[in-house]
């Protein structure tokens, strides 16, 4: 809609004085004086040094050279030089069935030969327990997959696990000595607590640490009793990291993990690459290797650490030979890492040099860094148990469950305990997911389950309890599409805002995805279910209403119930017929 609206002002501004103005520049917003217009543009503001006069002059003048167009019922001039423009109906109606094309096509895709893209993301240690520094990296990450499917993309999810290293030398060798090594199952929470005495050991004990690193070099070396218990631990962490999967309704699966183990034997080949190409270089007579790496915020190069001086090889390496083999093997397109803000030094070198290194053999490939900030608690700090530990997300979701049963017993006291419980859980998520997608991804939030389990504001709450006002009125008829709509000859203001809301969605979809923002969808949600509100409790559609008004009425019903439980889709968040 917006464009199509840039287009007849920038056509309207070059009749005016020839100047042609790409539509990108034309700015657009929501018109203050709603009882004049839908939409207003402060563009003859920024055209005073071109068109050497004041803004409402310029702003006449383009108002003068429109000429009749169907999109617009009225093009106006208020105050100092803001353009104003009325959608004619003609236009709400056909903007609405494009919003239903677009649907349509989003969510009934033909083609058979798609770009490919790789997300790689959540990606927690084996032989630790997922906790709430995991959620942002999964939830955002599964999100910005489910988008790019939707729009016709073919999405690779890649968990990056940390399944290789020294800390699993710590602990097969802590097993071995409690003459544990001969057991097949353990559990998470077993492994972490292991993992906890021999990390402590490996710090204080020289000869323990020695035998952990001995540990190391047999595990990569491939000895059989060292690699059963590497197994055995891995297996337990995968198996946890899915239940949580599952339990988030994110698309993760055991087909997704490729940890770092998966290129231990590349680490060499890549190492020795980049040294060929004068990427990198050896320490003179010793086992490090540093590639300089310019950095845009620094001064000098920057030493990216590939392989250390007692000769192991860092997540580094391994992110390195993971890049490649993804450019040269998988041929993606465009690869998406999501991870916090920290480690964004690292992802610009990694870049770099896989740009250097020329993978793609000239072939067009995207790699993007989409950084977040932390979750914290009350006090503006990372958030914690009160034993300062991080809050395990299994624990955050717990909580969030119990939080939501308290709230839904009160709302729904004749409901069956066993229904109130599912719904409570699938609160929960909503809760937690809504609550940080809304959020500016790179800021840090404080979470708050008073503020984002509430009824008002922009929360899941408020968006699912306006979708269950719409359904509930929906399962009273048999409406389905927009096919033969015709809008009333005077459209109520509510009927309008919400009209303007809906025919938004493409745009936003489209936005959001360029940006990797989906705190712009969220805003998007929370603005169009404030519309459904004011629309529901004062436009009547049982009584007091013609048949056609009510007929129309149910019709934007349907289109307001549909868009929610897409957008939910892609944002993981399960559809509700309570609350």
């Amino acid at each position: 809609m917006q464009n199509q609206v840039r287009k007849c002002i920038s056509q309207a501004i070059k009749s005016v004085n020839g100047v042609s103005i790409p539509i990108g520049e034309i700015p657009l917003e929501p018109a203050t004086l709603t009882e004049l217009a839908d939409i207003q543009s402060s563009i003859a503001f920024k055209l005073t040094k071109k068109f050497k006069d004041k803004p409402i002059d310029i702003a006449n003048q383009i108002v003068g050279a429109f000429e009749q167009h169907d999109v617009f019922s009225s093009v106006s001039v208020s105050g100092p030089g803001f353009l104003n423009f009325r959608l004619s109906n003609h236009y709400l109606v056909s903007a609405m069935k494009s919003v239903e094309e677009y649907i349509e096509k989003c969510t009934n895709q033909t083609a058979t030969v798609k770009p490919l893209l790789i997300v790689d993301y959540s990606g927690p240690n084996a032989a630790k327990q997922m906790h709430v520094g995991h959620l942002r990296s999964t939830i955002i990450g599964d999100s910005i997959a489910n988008v790019y499917e939707f729009l016709g993309w073919e999405v690779r999810r890649i968990n990056h696990i940390g399944d290789w290293g020294t800390q699993f030398g710590m602990i097969i060798q802590e097993l071995v000595e409690r003459e544990q090594s001969h057991q097949e199952k353990f559990s998470l929470d077993e492994i972490e607590d292991i993992y906890r005495q021999a990390r402590k050991k490996f710090e204080d004990d020289h000869d323990f640490r020695q035998r952990s690193l001995d540990r190391v070099i047999m595990l990569q070396n491939g000895n059989p009793e060292t690699l059963l218990l590497w197994r055995s631990i891995r297996n337990a962490s995968i198996l946890e990291f899915q239940g949580l999967y599952n339990i988030l309704n994110v698309k993760l699966n055991l087909k997704c993990i490729v940890g770092e183990s998966s290129y231990k034997d590349e680490l060499s080949n890549v190492m020795n690459e980049l040294v060929d190409l004068n990427l990198a270089k050896h320490e003179h007579s010793t086992q490090v290797c540093i590639a300089e790496v310019p950095l845009n915020k620094r001064d000098n190069p920057y030493p990216y650490m590939i392989r250390k001086a007692d000769g192991g090889f860092l997540y580094s390496t391994t992110d390195l030979a993971a890049l490649r083999h993804r450019i040269k093997k998988m041929k993606a397109e465009r690869i998406i890492y999501v991870t916090d803000n920290r480690q964004a030094d690292h992802f610009e070198c990694l870049f770099h040099l896989s740009y250097s290194s020329n993978w793609s053999n000239n072939s067009p490939v995207t790699l993007l860094h989409i950084p977040f900030g932390t979750v914290l608690g009350d006090n503006g700090l990372p958030l914690k148990t009160r034993e300062s530990r991080n809050v395990l997300l299994i624990d955050l979701i717990k909580e969030g469950t119990q939080r939501s049963l308290g709230i839904l017993k009160s709302r729904n006291p004749d409901l069956p305990e066993n229904e109130l419980k599912e719904l409570a859980a699938k609160l929960a998520i909503a809760t937690i997911k809504y609550s940080d997608l809304s959020m500016e991804r790179q800021k840090n939030y404080i979470f708050s389950w008073e503020k984002f389990l509430s009824f008002q504001g922009d929360t899941a709450v408020y968006i699912i309890f306006a979708s269950t006002r719409a359904k509930s009125l929906l399962r009273k008829t048999n409406v389905s599409g927009l096919a033969n709509l015709i809008l009333p000859e005077v459209l109520a203001k509510v009927e309008r805002d919400l009209i303007l809301e809906i025919i938004r969605m493409p745009t936003v979809i489209n936005l959001a995805i360029e940006k990797h923002r989906l705190n712009l969808i969220c805003a998007y949600l929370y603005g169009l279910a404030k519309a459904y509100h004011r629309f529901y409790e004062t436009a009547p559609i049982f009584k007091n209403c013609s048949i056609k008004e009510r007929e129309f009425r149910l019709r934007l019903t349907y289109q307001f119930a549909l868009i929610v439980d897409i957008i939910f889709s892609l944002l993981g968040i399960e559809s509700f017929e309570q609350i």
